[in-house]
């Protein structure tokens, strides 16, 4: 077999093996170029309530604590709210409530911002919640985002792996 051929045989089991979905877990990175994702803790609440009153009592809430890392050396990470998504293993998918986002930020306080620079070097955290229907199983986070240079080679493979929340 010439070297050609193995080569050509070698790109096609790479990409067909990179075009996979991958599951990862806790505290575990999803790499998008310089930056990484990731889920640090989750809770599931059937409300969020202050001492005083309950508020949107009736759904299931997954509570996401998101963290970005810039790995980048010169660059800041620009990104807000809808940088992350849930979806079920049915492929059902739920955004980031920023209402509820907001008054949580007032009862439990995260530093909520309508959007987000993460300087390169630096980390920020988050926390994203989700009204999903009660009974929705086996939840993954997704990330959403155009293809960077650093993409190219992995074939955006950010878009594929998928965080679990259970």
């Amino acid at each position: 077999m010439n070297a050609f051929r193995l080569f050509y045989l070698l790109l096609f089991f790479g990409i067909t093996a990179g075009c996979k979905n991958q599951i990862i877990g806790l505290n575990e990175s999803i790499r998008h170029d310089d930056f990484e994702y990731s889920v640090t803790g989750f809770e599931k609440a059937d409300s969020i309530q202050s001492e005083k009153s309950w508020i949107y009592p009736a759904g299931r809430f997954v509570i996401v604590h998101y963290r970005v890392q810039n790995n980048a050396l010169r660059v800041d990470h620009k990104w807000d709210n809808t940088i992350a998504y849930v979806m079920t293993e049915k492929g059902s998918i739920f955004e980031n409530n920023t209402a509820l986002q907001k008054t949580y930020n007032s009862l439990h306080p995260f530093n909520w911002q309508k959007e987000y620079i993460t300087e390169h070097g630096d980390s920020q955290e988050t926390i994203l919640i989700f009204d999903v229907p009660r009974n929705a199983k086996n939840l993954y986070v997704m990330v959403r985002g155009y293809m960077l240079m650093g993409d190219v080679l992995n074939l955006n493979e950010f878009k594929r792996i998928r965080i679990k929340l259970y």
